[in-house]
């Protein structure tokens, strides 16, 4: 049997741009006063959108040390929660691709839709064999009503097993699954 078409919310339409990129000296993560217009910035489009939430994205030229984009997203995202931001609005930090030469960090807005279809696993597997009709359920409606959104798949375990294998399960579940679509 063919399982039941996933509705996806319809949210309002919003297009919200943050283009604003907070600078950061070589080596550094502190941020300067001259970037506090930028953040406040951000702040006013957080406040104003209540139901978006934002990527924090730091980046650090090739000749610095691999901390330097976390530091600097670490130092964005607290001064963002020290303002009233929720942690639950801020998704997890990324950090810059190594051969990203700026030393800064940049935003990216998501709008969270969430399809309440599961997809299933076997006990310890990656593999969607048994739940390919769903997902290609899932594919139709997106391609079909919402073709313009940039998909974010997030997998998940249960809690039976070492922390460390079930986080790299979780990745390659959702791995998976983004590939599948």
């Amino acid at each position: 049997a063919t399982p039941p078409r996933p509705r996806l919310p319809q949210p309002a339409p919003i297009q919200i741009f943050i283009t604003e990129r907070v600078e950061f000296l070589d080596g550094r993560a502190t941020l300067r006063p001259l970037q506090i217009p930028v953040l406040d910035a951000v702040l006013h489009t957080l406040r104003t959108h209540p139901g978006i939430r934002i990527s924090i994205n730091g980046g650090r030229s090739s000749h610095e040390e691999p901390s330097a984009a976390h530091r600097r997203a670490l130092a964005v995202r607290d001064h963002l929660l020290e303002y009233g931001i929720a942690q639950d609005r801020i998704f997890p930090l990324k950090d810059g691709d190594d051969t990203d030469e700026r030393k800064g960090v940049h935003f990216e807005v998501v709008q969270e839709i969430r399809i309440n279809d599961r997809i299933g696993f076997e006990g310890g597997s990656s593999s969607i064999q048994n739940s390919l009709p769903a997902l290609d359920a899932v594919a139709k409606v997106l391609l079909d009503e919402r073709p313009e959104l940039r998909i974010r798949v997030d997998g998940h375990t249960c809690t039976d097993g070492p922390v460390e294998w079930n986080r790299v399960l979780a990745e390659e579940r959702a791995t998976a699954v983004r590939d599948y679509l």
